[in-house]
């Protein structure tokens, strides 16, 4: 199945404590002489029709990037799927990609080949390595908006447990587990 850039949106998370970076703001952090989430929306903006921006504090900073910033509707940093699900909800089309922070080194071209490779009755994938699974790195349908708010209302917070319920589909690109690095400590940073 082919999904057209112009019926895709994109969401990069940015809304997690940071306790590994010592509760620091991973998308405030600077990465090769930028600030991480200004790499990330440049790596985003041209493979996508819309972008936001998932964040639960620091809204004026991300609010300069010019693209609409999402907080989770629960505070205390529920996981992951609560940006998602905000991501789900403001999405004005039909698809929405999924982008962690504090994943900088994937092709420009990944959405885009993962779009052509998505099987027509998936209505969720995720990204795999030539190693292992990465599943935060989604492409999600709009029409699993109620299901992902059941899902976490129910008080589950595994992506990996939302998508194996969606039955979502593993795509894989080729693309080497050091592309899918998490810079997840201040070391990571330097």
């Amino acid at each position: 199945m082919t999904i057209r850039n112009s019926n895709i949106s994109g969401i990069i998370l940015s809304g997690g404590q940071g306790r590994r970076v010592k509760d620091q703001d991973k998308g405030l952090l600077c990465f090769q002489d930028r600030m991480l989430i200004e790499q990330q929306v440049e790596w985003l903006r041209p493979q996508v029709s819309s972008m936001m921006i998932s964040a639960n504090r620091n809204i004026e900073k991300y609010s300069r990037f010019g693209v609409p910033v999402l907080s989770d509707i629960h505070p205390a940093f529920q996981g992951p799927l609560e940006g998602v699900l905000q991501g789900v909800k403001n999405c004005k089309t039909e698809w929405l990609f999924v982008l962690p922070v504090d994943v900088p080194g994937l092709p420009v071209d990944t959405i885009s080949q993962m779009m052509e490779q998505c099987p027509q009755f998936c209505s969720s994938a995720y990204l795999g390595s030539t190693v292992r699974s990465h599943y935060l790195l989604m492409l999600i349908n709009k029409k699993l908006e109620p299901a992902l708010e059941s899902y976490i209302r129910s008080g589950e917070r595994r992506v990996r447990g939302f998508l194996n319920q969606s039955d979502a589909c593993e795509i894989k690109l080729g693309i080497t587990e050091d592309k899918f690095t998490n810079l997840n400590y201040l070391s990571d940073y330097q």
